[in-house]
């Protein structure tokens, strides 16, 4: 699971009226639609089994260096419509889920 997932619109923070950019678990157990500062105070972090940040279709996607490290074939495709590898030799491939591997 990614960090980062698009979503058509950013939903209502559970918390409060604020446009939620995180939908992750929360200190309570239950999951929820968070601001990044309910996501701060009530989140348990980014990850499988944790919680993805919320980027809305068109906006531009900055990552971490977390993000970029758990990147592959078809979540670069997904977030930016293309994928590094279309720029590399026939023969190169950096992610193992490539359809040229």
């Amino acid at each position: 699971m990614s960090t980062i997932t698009k979503v058509a619109a950013l939903p209502q923070c559970d918390f409060c009226t604020d446009k939620a950019r995180f939908d992750g678990m929360t200190t309570y157990g239950p999951w929820g639609n968070m601001c990044e500062p309910h996501f701060d105070t009530y989140g348990v972090g980014l990850g499988t089994g944790k919680g993805q940040r919320l980027v809305e279709e068109g906006e531009d996607v900055v990552m971490s260096w977390g993000e970029l490290a758990d990147l592959n074939h078809g979540k670069q495709v997904e977030l930016f419509g293309f994928c590094s590898c279309e720029d590399l030799e026939p023969h190169e491939y950096p992610y193992e889920d490539c359809g040229r591997a």
